[in-house]
């Protein structure tokens, strides 16, 4: 969650995946939302995601 996006200078997301060289991360899943918590901008958007990651790598027992 790329937070605090309705501050001016903020840093955008590709900024964000070139600073922490994020493409160079293949084991892992990575995904930058950006957002504000105080407009509430794609809070909703990030939360998804980071849901439906999870149930992606989760396995029940019937």
């Amino acid at each position: 969650m790329a937070n605090k996006q309705d501050l001016p200078g903020a840093v955008d997301d590709e900024q964000i995946k070139e600073i922490l060289r994020l493409k160079d991360i293949k084991s892992h899943h990575w995904h930058i939302e950006a957002c504000s918590a105080v407009t509430g901008e794609a809070l909703q958007d990030g939360m998804q995601w980071i849901v439906r990651d999870i149930q992606s790598r989760v396995y029940l027992l019937d």
